[in-house]
């Protein structure tokens, strides 16, 4: 069962604004660690599948960038999506790739932006996955050990056990309040790691039987593809008739087979600024900054200085985030960070040209 691998990489990641913009989103700078995310991840595979199995799916807009900055990725790894639908659309597209290459192929989707703890321990699980679905021709995904209630992320309720770490699901659970991020906690739910493990035959099947507006596009497609028409073409003429979902929302929620494997690595989604909290060293004075700053009697801060030129200073001021960049700054309560999406739709409005 040969391996391939889709990294998915066409998000903006409006979260880490102003660092992350349109064209240079946050999966293309070393948020954690010393390479772009991007380049981490794609590094994280690499052992476990052939080059010419490798994708990033991404969009025109960011695959200069994306060349630019992350040396593990090469042209012909690139495949571009025409226009942004959601995680179902890339998903539909992706099995369609693969099933094209090889329709007993296993096909693993993941973020190009998350962290994760221990290479070892990730490679092992991948090949432990692997194995599963080869016995169980059905969907997988990798539950992450829940270390803290989060209203961030999704949750998973193991049901029976298939084999070893490896149980069916119950059900997901959309991101919840924090009383109910509690009680999930507490009751061994898995956080949701977007990672997602399958054959490509499984998941074509899994669009025919719980999403048959996805299916018809994919099947249209297809029949292009086998009257000889380009991928480029075929994407330009059907993809945008996807419809505009994620594929928790499509596939996830309304699966009846599908098995949640726990991870054994440490795992975050780094989806806003409070991530670098849990990743960098703070001072002595609970503060993280990562470039030139100066700060008196402040405490508990993120600070982010993205121009080398400048400095950062700060005094009496104590939970906030400030970020700076040569176009553009953003200083807010650590509280708000999870916000400035609302924040992004405002400044639309306004000066769209600082997205």
């Amino acid at each position: 069962m040969e391996l391939q691998v889709f990294i998915m990489a066409g998000g903006s990641g409006e979260r880490f604004w102003p660092i992350s913009r349109k064209e240079m989103p946050k999966h293309l700078f070393p948020i954690i660690g010393d390479k772009p995310m991007l380049d981490q991840t794609a590094d994280r595979v690499a052992a476990l599948v052939a080059p010419e199995n490798l994708f990033v799916i991404s969009n025109a807009l960011q695959k200069g960038k994306i060349l630019e900055h992350c040396k593990s990725v090469c042209a012909q790894q690139i495949l571009t999506e025409p226009e942004a639908r959601n995680t179902a659309a890339v998903v539909a597209f992706a099995a369609m790739v693969a099933a094209n290459k090889d329709p007993d192929a296993a096909v693993l989707l993941l973020p190009a932006d998350a962290y994760v703890s221990s290479l070892e321990a990730f490679q092992n699980d991948i090949r432990k996955a692997l194995n599963v679905i080869k016995h169980h021709d059905r969907l997988l995904t990798l539950g992450i050990v829940a270390n803290r209630p989060s209203t961030n992320y999704g949750y998973i309720e193991r049901g029976g056990r298939v084999q070893d770490d490896c149980f069916d699901i119950q059900r997901f659970v959309e991101k919840p309040n924090l009383a109910m991020a509690e009680k999930y906690v507490a009751d061994g739910f898995l956080w949701n790691s977007g990672i997602i493990f399958a054959s490509a035959r499984a998941l074509l099947s899994a669009f025919r039987r719980y999403a048959p507006d996805f299916d018809h596009v994919i099947g249209d497609m297809q029949r292009d593809l086998d009257s000889g028409k380009s991928m480029e073409g075929v994407l330009e003429a059907h993809f945008k008739r996807f419809p505009k979902n994620s594929f928790d929302y499509v596939i996830w929620e309304n699966a009846r087979d599908a098995m949640v494997m726990e991870a054994s690595f440490d795992w975050d989604d780094v989806g806003e600024w409070t991530a670098l909290e849990r990743h960098e060293t703070p001072d002595a004075a609970e503060n993280v900054v990562k470039g030139k700053a100066c700060l008196h009697q402040s405490h508990n801060n993120i600070v982010v200085n993205a121009q080398p030129d400048h400095i950062i200073a700060l005094s009496g001021l104590d939970s906030f985030v400030v970020v700076h960049t040569p176009q553009a700054t953003l200083v807010c309560p650590k509280s708000c960070a999870h916000n400035i999406k609302d924040l992004l739709a405002e400044l639309k409005t306004r000066e769209p040209n600082f997205l």
